[in-house]
């Protein structure tokens, strides 16, 4: 029963920080929340969460039981029927965290899947500053790679392009490569024709994605 903006005051007042989204985790292993952090941040970097086992701080760590992808991510849960190891500083893999894991990530993709009907535009923000995350997320997830593609940036000859703008721009090249790219980008401009980047981090893989599903005349250089 505790509503957004309840959430958001909770995850100042906890971790000092005014976050973007607050995602509620409401599953048969976790309850709790996981917030959107309002900064870039890069895949290495260590988050400080707040995660319990049976209402006993068991780690600020999220490394056995967050996904790769979830570095975006600030979380704050209690666990259940999950197995500490002889330390009690984190968890026991098994099956039973196996499902943690597939669960906590059901349940981000469908508060995204949500939020993309009830306020785009504000999806759109949290895109824009996490796109290296989101972007891994799709790679990921099929469903979660049709409902972001469109709204994902590209370095391209003619600048940043969203997929939504490469699936109209008709035939175009790419190259796994950001030196080559930038050694080619002033030919392909002089030419007029499309060179796209896909030496970043995810991007080789969207790009791959965007040409089988939805048949796009872009081939590899």
């Amino acid at each position: 029963g505790i509503n957004r903006s309840q959430l958001l005051s909770f995850g100042q007042w906890l971790f000092e920080e005014e976050f973007l989204e607050a995602i509620p985790i409401q599953t048969a292993h976790i309850s709790g929340v996981a917030y959107v952090i309002p900064y870039r941040t890069a895949p290495s970097a260590k988050g400080k969460h707040r995660i319990y086992l049976k209402h006993m701080l068991l780690t600020e760590c999220g490394d056995t039981i967050l996904p790769p992808w979830a570095f975006f991510l600030q979380c704050f849960f209690d666990t259940r029927g999950l197995r500490p190891t002889a330390s009690r500083e984190d968890f026991y893999e098994d099956g039973e965290l196996a499902a943690a894991r597939e669960e906590f990530a059901a349940a981000v993709r469908s508060h995204l899947v949500r939020l993309s009907g009830e306020s785009p535009e504000y999806l759109k923000t949290i895109i824009s500053v996490h796109a290296e995350a989101i972007k891994a997320l799709a790679v990921w997830d099929k469903e979660l790679f049709h409902l972001f593609i469109d709204y994902l940036a590209f370095e391209t000859s003619e600048g940043l392009m969203t997929g939504a703008a490469l699936k109209r721009a008709g035939e175009a090249v790419w190259v796994n490569n950001v030196l080559t790219f930038k050694q080619l980008k002033p030919i392909f401009m002089a030419q007029g024709r499309l060179l796209i980047c896909t030496g970043y981090t995810s991007d080789h893989e969207l790009i791959q994605a965007m040409v089988s599903h939805f048949e796009l005349p872009i081939r590899p250089l």
